[in-house]
């Protein structure tokens, strides 16, 4: 069995975090979010009212896995309930423990839960699964592991693969997808001067990853010099035109902003939930993690310009040739010329060149996403609800009713 040792203060975790970084460089399907320095942002913006437990896993005397956990309140149908979930809040597709068996890790720690002191209400990890590997393929062997417990598929990622080459892809995708594009793109460079830029800053080697990392912990949130100057790169999307190397040693605010320029005038700024990359009540967060993104290798920007104007943008989150995407927008004034498009197939083009391994695209909205997509992935979901606890076993009829209701009206 394995031995676990609780940290409840962010502070605490400095001592590991050159262990951190080690585990996360042998964690099969690691992305950004597992990164110490997001847990460190996501708590300094997210920590007030909720309560840390970050569990150190060990076996055979050494530490085998991070689990990093968040005790916090969310509302259901049942009212607000007290729940154990990752430090993720939906920003990404799939969290886990941090280390190379993230399915012994987890039935470890649900485990060592269950058999503590409760003050908390269910255990709620959504979100397990890697693009790799299919959340379907993981129930059985967790399960096995841990009792009381229901797993379920409840939700569905579009995926792009980078295999082959950029030509084959093309040749994947549907004839009217195919017309568009390159019609699009066609149209929108005829003007003579759009041009297409992406920053993606070098990562730091293995053996360099903990002192990266220390560097932008003692940094601040304010900024500061980076022990690995990044580097950007900017390149046109014709082949006939190398791509240019820019050196870089700052986070190059100036590519955020333009984002954010255009984020502001497309129409998901009106958006109600305020969660597009200009809405205010997020603007500290995201710039916070920039910071430590682009310190870390992380950040991938791409950005479509029509002289001096960013028309498009793609702001992505990169990890070992992963990439997610976090946020994507257009001016509305470059609507008819399909900006969007074009600079999605930009980008696409690119990652091939560059050996890119796939494009996660996120939960939701499907079926808009599938000519684009080459695969779709499930993302799993581990619930318990304590045998006592009343309120927790009524919500979990609940969610079976509905799932089986669900199930019968899209047979």
């Amino acid at each position: 069995m394995a031995d676990i040792v609780e940290l409840d203060r962010i502070e605490a975790l400095a001592p590991h975090r050159q262990r951190w970084a080690g585990l996360l460089l042998r964690t099969p399907g690691a992305t950004f979010f597992q990164s110490l320095e997001w847990l460190e942002a996501y708590w300094r913006h997210y920590g007030e009212g909720r309560r840390l437990r970050v569990l150190l896993v060990f076996d055979g005397g050494e530490i085998r896995a991070i689990v990093p956990l968040v005790v916090r309140r969310c509302m259901t149908r049942l009212g607000p309930m007290r729940m154990i979930v990752w430090p993720l809040d939906a920003w990404g597709t799939f969290f886990g423990p941090i280390g190379p068996d993230p399915v012994w890790a987890t039935a470890a720690a649900v485990n060592y839960l269950k058999s503590g002191p409760r003050d908390w209400d269910l255990i709620d990890l959504k979100h397990l699964g890697s693009a790799e590997a299919d959340a379907d393929s993981l129930w059985e062997t967790l399960l096995s592991g841990v009792s009381g417990c229901t797993f379920c598929a409840e939700d569905r990622t579009a995926l792009i693969d980078f295999d082959g080459s950029w030509d084959d892809y093309l040749r994947s995708r549907s004839s009217h997808w195919r017309r568009n594009f390159r019609a699009a793109e066609r149209r929108l460079m005829s003007r003579g001067d759009v041009r297409f830029e992406r920053f993606r800053p070098d990562a730091p080697g293995e053996a360099d990853h903990a002192d990266c990392c220390a560097a932008v912990a003692a940094s601040g949130p304010g900024g500061g010099s980076h022990l690995f100057p990044p580097r950007g790169e900017s390149s046109l999307p014709q082949r006939s035109v190398p791509a240019v190397a820019l050196e870089s040693s700052d986070p190059r605010w100036d590519l955020f902003e333009a984002c954010r320029q255009v984020a502001a005038a497309s129409w998901q700024a009106s958006a109600a939930r305020g969660t597009t990359l200009s809405s205010p009540s997020i603007q500290g967060f995201l710039r916070d993690v920039h910071r430590s993104a682009v310190a870390l290798g992380a950040a991938d920007v791409c950005l479509l310009w029509c002289g001096d104007r960013p028309i498009a943008f793609q702001y992505n989150y990169h990890w070992n040739g992963r990439l997610f995407g976090l946020r994507q927008g257009y001016d509305p004034q470059f609507a008819r010329h399909s900006a969007g498009l074009v600079l999605m197939g930009m980008a696409v083009r690119d990652s091939f060149e560059r050996g890119d391994r796939l494009l996660d695209l996120g939960v939701g909205s499907i079926e808009r996403k599938m000519p684009l997509a080459t695969r779709i992935a499930s993302v799993g979901r581990l619930t318990h609800y304590p045998s006592a606890a009343v309120r927790a076993q009524l919500l979990r009829w609940g969610r079976w009713l509905r799932r089986r209701w669900n199930a019968a009206n899209n047979a």
